[in-house]
């Protein structure tokens, strides 16, 4: 017998999807009706109350003493006579008071602890106004602070017709929900029947096809879990074993495009990759126009271990550190077109585009620098990076010739981003303007800084980012330092090369991470130096920082680069002089 002769015996399943088809229609039909009511007996009362409140004395309720008037009492009678009719939660009536416009409470009916009279209403204002044209405004599951509620406003009109007030009745909008509920439950029970009657009037029919159909759904499952060495044998001669034979084809295929994929994406991005074996004419060279925000990173200190650790040991560090931080970036889908050393080039648009491509190149920034905190933690270093962040348009695609080619970017997004990297502190995110319009404003920043960077016209603005939603920047350790008054040596670096001039200054403060000097040496902010210490006798060289920020006759210099000897004798001073100055002392 052919498949599709068995498969027509159990469409007996038609019945269960017809009777929950009919469940989900009821259910909602009866929402609907139960919703309608609510609202006409809302509107109702709404417009029974308006009509029985006198409105110059309505008008004549100004403040907190008119509550011992009877007309007030009457007032309020009138509105509690609502909720002998209606399960209401608040009942009460309000009106225009002032120049500016501001609606007030006049009548509140519902609390033992009413709102005085006159007390500001900052809630509803567009419904109130659209009622006090005249219409009687019904606004379903209004939001505040305290819940969802579902409110009438009805117009109080004087002799003349003219509106001096609204009568306001407030329902809890999920009162209903309950009922709701339980018809919600009657219609999945009746699913649940339905199908149960189903499956016992198919179940005899279905018991000649569950052996085969198994075999294909447990080699279905395996091949998911990415076991493609699954292979499904029946000799059924109908169109199961046709089936077997089309899935066992289909996994050899996937197998060897699993290979071909795994192997080049060591080499090239996965998302390239995929789209190159779905379309071969991607291989051919050009590009096309994207708006891309480029990430770049640096890993500072690192270079600096490379005497302390050896080749081995150090490519391993750096191999388990892009190992973490290519993880991150996988997380928020962005794409690593480069490892530029210890350096990273991550893309967000190209080749996949997301539409807050910025927003997610911000938060892996973040997140990067919280694995690199635990990173440091387990592997007992200090390393810092620093990232620049830029949004542009640029050309991305495939660039070379066709011996040897890659896909990349091409565009002025990656010279800033570049050059905001370069400009970053220690541990610290710098975004472009165009990043943070592009981001979301709720991203949270520091005060915008202002760089002249060379080859480029104008000042570039950059803005250090502290969080963007539940993720934030990690906190730095508060710094221990000594103050002190050692002689100190400052070079200036241009690019790559120290300045064969050099200044005399004098060591004010030292932390782990960074010094303040007095020198007469005319320094700029993000300045680079290169510095010798003297510590007491002990020279401490071939140390680079940036200048931080300018103090009156001198500066305060982070560093950049500190060979692990030196960082070792630094971190010996500091520990040593802060616990003579802080340990007991002698009278």
């Amino acid at each position: 017998m052919s498949l599709w002769i068995k498969l027509g015996l159990l469409f007996g399943g038609v019945y269960g999807f017809t009777v929950g088809a009919y469940g989900l229609w009821d259910l909602h039909t009866l929402t609907q009706e139960q919703e309608l009511r609510e609202r006409a007996e809302l509107e109702e009362l709404a417009v029974i109350v308006a009509a029985g409140i006198d409105a110059d004395e309505h008008l004549s309720f100004r403040g907190e003493e008119d509550r011992g008037r009877s007309s007030f009492g009457r007032a309020v009678q009138l509105l509690r006579y609502a909720t002998d009719r209606s399960d209401l939660v608040y009942y009460g009536t309000t009106c225009t008071r002032d120049e500016s416009g501001t609606w007030r409470y006049v009548v509140d009916g519902a609390r033992s602890n009413p709102y005085p009279v006159g007390f500001p209403i900052f809630d509803g204002i567009r419904e109130r106004d659209q009622a006090y044209e005249g219409r009687l405004i019904y606004a379903p599951a209004l939001q505040d602070d305290a819940g969802r509620w579902d409110t009438v406003l009805a117009p109080i009109r004087g002799s003349d017709g003219a509106v001096v007030g609204l009568v306001e009745l407030i329902a809890d909008a999920d009162r209903g929900d309950l009922v709701t509920e339980g018809r919600r439950m009657r219609a999945i029970g009746q699913l649940v029947v339905a199908v149960l009657l189903a499956m016992m009037l198919a179940f005899g029919f279905g018991r000649l096809l569950a052996g085969n159909l198994r075999k294909l759904a447990d080699a279905a499952k395996a091949v998911t879990a990415g076991r493609l060495d699954t292979r499904v044998q029946l000799w059924t001669r109908d169109e199961l074993e046709e089936l077997a034979i089309a899935f066992n084809g289909m996994v050899e295929g996937l197998q060897e495009r699993e290979f071909i994929r795994d192997t080049f994406g060591r080499f090239v991005n996965k998302d390239v990759v995929a789209q190159i074996l779905e379309d071969k004419s991607r291989l051919r060279l050009g590009g096309e126009s994207r708006v891309v925000t480029v990430v770049m990173t640096d890993l500072r200190g690192f270079t600096a271990l490379g005497e302390e650790l050896g080749p081995e040991k150090m490519v391993a560090l750096l191999n388990a550190y892009l190992a973490r931080m290519t993880t991150i970036v996988e997380r928020y889908e962005g794409n690593v077109a480069e490892l530029l050393g210890d350096g990273m080039v991550i893309l967000f648009g190209a080749p996949v585009t997301h539409a807050d491509d910025a927003r997610r190149a911000v938060q892996c920034a973040i997140a990067m620098h919280q694995e690199l905190q635990a990173f440091n933690a387990e592997q007992g270093r200090r390393l810092q990076m620093g990232i620049g962040i830029d949004t542009g348009t640029v050309i991305a695609g495939n660039i070379g010739d066709e011996r040897h080619m890659k896909y990349g970017v091409v565009g002025a997004a990656i010279n800033v981003a570049a050059r905001l990297e370069s400009f970053t502190l220690g541990n610290q995110v710098l975004v472009s303007e165009t990043t943070w319009d592009a981001a979301g404003k709720d991203i949270e920043v520091e005060e915008a800084l202002e760089f002249r960077a060379k080859g480029r016209r104008g000042v570039l603005r950059a803005y250090p980012v502290r969080s963007v939603g539940s993720l934030a920047m990690p906190d730095e350790l508060a710094a221990v330092h000594v103050d002190v008054e050692l002689p100190a040596t400052v070079w200036r670096v241009e690019g790559k090369q120290v300045e064969t001039t050099e200044h005399r200054a004098t060591l004010l403060r030292l932390e782990h991470d960074g010094v303040t000097l007095r020198c007469d040496l005319r320094a700029r902010e993000r300045d680079k130096l290169k510095l010798s210490l003297d510590l007491e006798g002990n020279i401490v060289d071939e140390l680079y920082g940036v200048v931080e920020s300018l103090r009156p006759g001198g500066f305060v210099v982070r560093f950049t680069s500190v060979p692990s000897l030196q960082r070792r004798a630094l971190e010996q001073f500091v520990s040593e002089r802060a616990g003579e100055a802080t340990g007991p002392r002698m009278a």
